[in-house]
C-alpha cells in the first residue's frame, strides 16, 4: 500500500486519528511543553472512544477481548 504525499484522502484512518489528537494538541504548537501524563491522558481518551468501524466498540475493549481469547 501506498498513499501519495498531500493526499489525505487516501490516508482516512491516519487523518482521523490525526484530528482526534489536534482535538487537545492544535497544530502548530509546540510538543516541547507536552508532559507524559498529558500525552496518557490523551493516549486513554482515544482508546476509549468508540468507534463505528469496531460496531461501537472500543479499542480498549477489543483489546480485553483479544487477550481473554488469548488465555481461554
Amino acid at each position: 500500500y501506498y498513499a501519495h504525499p498531500y493526499s489525505a484522502y487516501e490516508r482516512g484512518l491516519n487523518e482521523k486519528q490525526n484530528s482526534l489528537i489536534r482535538r487537545f494538541l492544535p497544530k502548530g504548537r509546540s510538543f516541547d511543553g507536552v508532559t507524559d501524563e498529558q500525552i496518557r491522558e490523551i493516549q486513554d481518551w482515544i482508546n476509549q472512544l468508540p468507534r463505528k468501524s469496531f460496531h461501537y466498540s472500543s479499542p480498549e475493549e477489543l483489546f480485553q477481548t483479544v487477550l481473554l481469547d488469548l488465555v481461554i
